[in-house]
């Protein structure tokens, strides 16, 4: 993580839990990509309904609330 937030083409890094260590990538077929701040709810909404597992379903339904609340509104700051 620490490399990744030190290299500058990484903006906006959003840490999804940094308190427990993860064996298992939560979604192993996606790849990375840029995603502006305009873009992150339909990307979000996107995997949301694609997604066939309750446990994602379940994170990316919490990313939406927290973005819809306000919670990550820095995101919006490009």
């Amino acid at each position: 993580m620490g490399l990744i937030a030190a290299d500058p083409r990484h903006e906006n890094i959003v840490p999804l839990g940094e308190t427990e260590e993860v064996r298992e990538r939560l979604f192993p077929d996606w790849d990375m990509e840029l995603v502006t701040s305009a873009d992150i709810r339909d990307v979000l909404v996107d995997a949301m309904q694609t997604a066939n597992d309750d446990k994602h379903k379940q994170a990316l339904s919490q990313l939406l609330h927290e973005l819809d609340s306000g919670q990550l509104s820095s995101l919006n700051q490009a």
